[in-house]
């Protein structure tokens, strides 16, 4: 269940970096296992259980568990393959922190074998909530893995292999700070195929947030307020 700590300027400060530019860096390699290796037993998914609605086969556990199994779709099989039908929303609620978390980085894999180019393909967007707000903002992804604001990435044309999706924050190197709550839309491949993305791995990385004190928090609203009036004169 979502936390709701009130912390009316605190929250504010957070709240600001999650429509921040977000950079997708893609790779890709010609081996279904190429990428296994960097999958994350210790990332902020690991030993939450989401909420998922959608078509898929396999197991919801393996988009988060730090396990993959190549050349698998059973019930324990460590990945999860969608459908040509409707997306797949995961959501996932960060608990561990009253304070939410900074989110440093998110990383993806994918990949399958024999004519599977598309099984490789990822196409998601990424919404967070933060602490004191319960709704939901889009993350603004860019980059060359990227396109209309989500991750969009499908480097095969033919045979199979494996790909991994890293976000990452260029300037501060926070995706987003005092987040309770992140969520994922995994699109079904554009072109309607049933060769449809087989995803191993999704992994979250950060750190609880860190509240300033008082009398920081108090200049930060001052400073905020001051900048507000200077632009209505």
């Amino acid at each position: 269940m979502k936390q709701l700590l009130i912390l009316p300027i605190a929250a504010t400060i957070l709240g600001s970096s999650a429509t921040a530019a977000i950079i997708a860096t893609g790779s890709s390699n010609i081996l279904q296992g190429f990428y296994n290796t960097t999958i994350s037993t210790t990332d902020l998914l690991a030993g939450t259980t989401p909420v998922v609605t959608g078509t898929f086969a396999g197991d919801t556990n393996g988009i988060y568990d730090g396990v993959t199994v190549d050349n698998n779709l059973t019930t324990t099989s460590g990945n999860i393959y969608l459908s040509s039908n409707p997306d797949v929303i995961m959501t996932f609620d960060l608990t561990g922190s009253v304070t939410g978390y900074d989110i440093t980085s998110i990383a993806s894999i994918a990949g399958w074998t024999t004519n599977a180019q598309h099984h490789a393909a990822q196409f998601y967007q990424v919404l967070v909530s933060v602490i004191g707000n319960a709704a939901y903002t889009s993350l603004n992804i860019t980059g060359a893995a990227a396109s209309g604001g989500i991750v969009s990435y499908d480097p095969f044309a033919t045979g199979q292999g494996s790909t991994r999706i890293e976000l990452t924050e260029g300037s501060s190197g926070v995706i987003a700070s005092g987040v309770d709550s992140i969520r994922f839309v995994l699109i079904s491949t554009p072109d309607g195929l049933d060769n449809d993305t087989v995803y191993k791995e999704i992994d979250v990385f950060g750190t609880a947030t860190v509240i300033p004190e008082p009398s920081t928090a108090l200049l930060c609203g001052l400073g905020v307020l001051a900048l507000l009036r200077r632009r209505r004169l």
